[in-house]
Order: structure tokens, then C-alpha cells, then sequence
């Protein structure tokens, strides 16, 4: 499978904030959360099917927030909106 790095970055003030990798079916690959004085979450993350997945990114005070999101292949190719990997 492709393995890919997701970085969430809050753009406010540090956050609790939080990421996951979901297949279609709902269940999740992987989730993370950063620290309140970070306020980014990184994680590599091994593909284990050829499908569309959803990224997730959430606030854990639930008081919403701005955040940076990037993806990025770390076994080469392209990644693009909308496409199965």
C-alpha cells in the first residue's frame, strides 16, 4: 500500500485538535491528537486498500477552529481530490 504523511495545523490560537483516516466504510485507519501548545497533529499512514478514503480533522473543545491541512505521499505518485489511491 502507499504510505502518505497527514499534517493538521490549527491557524488560531493552540487547540486541541485532532485528525483520522477513515475507509468507506467508516471505520478509521488511523487518528491522532496534538497538545494544546503544538496545535498540529502528524501522522504516517500505511493504505492498506485501493479505495477513497475521508480525512478528518476535529477540535476537541468543539469550539470549531481554522486549521492547515496537507497530504503528502511518501511513496511517490500523485495524490489528488477525489481520486482512489
Amino acid at each position: 500500500g502507499q504510505l502518505i504523511t497527514l499534517t493538521a495545523q490549527s491557524n488560531d490560537q493552540p487547540t486541541a485538535l485532532g485528525i483520522g483516516l477513515q475507509r468507506p466504510n467508516g471505520t478509521l485507519v488511523a487518528a491522532g491528537t496534538a497538545e494544546r501548545i503544538d496545535s498540529a497533529v502528524v501522522q504516517r499512514i500505511q493504505l492498506d486498500q485501493t479505495v477513497r478514503y475521508r480525512v478528518v480533522v476535529f477540535d476537541t473543545n468543539s469550539s470549531g477552529l481554522n486549521y492547515t491541512l496537507q497530504v503528502r505521499s511518501e511513496s511517490g505518485g500523485e495524490l489528488v481530490s477525489g481520486r482512489m489511491v
